[in-house]
């Protein structure tokens, strides 16, 4: 996957948060809804690879509403509240339970999207370093503009160099801003 496919999945997925306030209706599983309080991309995408293998997203997200259905409990036909039987748990444990509320939630925030890995902070925090905010408040845009971004000594010396040397004038311009500074000012 190329980079700007995962920024432009990510601002998709950012977008249907916003658009959601954040709380996803889950008709027919064991809560009424998902509440996600935030999310960020994380892994390579965060670090800035030019072809991460996937879009990396971690969320703070809890289950909130009425609990439609007690879970482990053996229900025979009828389903209270009309929570949906999970059929592949049954398959497997043979076990009634309902639909996760959660599966549902994050089946809608990641639509059509292949390659899109969505992760619980409860479970997956201590993974997640170098990581940008996508919700509530969009950090992506701004991360992306300031990476791209070149001092004009920088722009003007690029030009005039073959493929591959722009990475080197990059840093003889930071290394000249930088020596520029007051030693008060110094990093």
């Amino acid at each position: 996957m190329k980079r700007a496919t995962a920024i432009r999945m990510a601002l998709t997925i950012a977008e249907r948060l916003k658009s959601a306030a954040g709380v996803i209706g889950t008709p027919g599983s064991d809560h009424e809804a998902l509440r996600v309080k935030r999310a960020w991309v994380f892994g390579s995408t965060a670090k800035g690879s030019e072809h991460p293998n996937d879009l990396d997203i971690i969320m703070e997200m809890h289950e909130c509403g009425r609990r439609f259905w007690q879970k482990g409990a053996v229900q025979k036909r009828t389903r209270p509240g009309g929570a949906r039987l999970d059929r592949a748990f049954f398959r497997t444990h043979r076990v009634r339970m309902p639909v996760s509320c959660q599966q549902d939630a994050l089946r809608w925030i990641r639509g059509t999207m292949k390659m899109v890995r969505l992760h619980d902070y409860g479970i997956d925090g201590h993974l997640a370093d170098g990581k940008i905010m996508i919700y509530p408040r969009n950090e992506l845009r701004a991360t992306i503009e300031a990476r791209t971004t070149l001092p004009n000594t920088a722009r003007r010396t690029t030009d005039s160099l073959p493929i591959g040397q722009e990475n080197v004038a990059v840093d003889i311009a930071r290394e000249t801003e930088e020596t520029n500074l007051s030693p008060l000012q110094r990093p």
